[in-house]
């Protein structure tokens, strides 16, 4: 992640990835149909952002910041409640 931009990210996530070799076959698959995935896809991606920098450590962060205003607006007119 540390060489690749955002809109790189967001595509391989949205569509997915596949790289083959003779050695192997790496699958990202494609999540552009999830939900719970493409409503929180910046999220996801400041915490990979994050995680690649080294300003986060492995598994879930320990503490959540309170929601911006207007998040659970944003979240439920996304998923389209």
């Amino acid at each position: 992640l540390k060489t690749l931009g955002y809109a790189e990210v967001y595509g391989i996530i949205v569509g997915g990835k596949r790289d083959v070799s003779s050695s192997q076959d790496l699958v990202m698959p494609a999540w552009g149909d999830n939900k719970n995935v493409m409503c929180h896809i910046d999220a996801i991606y400041v915490y990979l952002r994050a995680r690649s920098d080294g300003a986060v450590g492995r598994g879930r962060p320990a503490k959540v910041g309170p929601k911006p205003k207007g998040f659970d607006e944003a979240e439920d007119k996304c998923f389209g409640d």
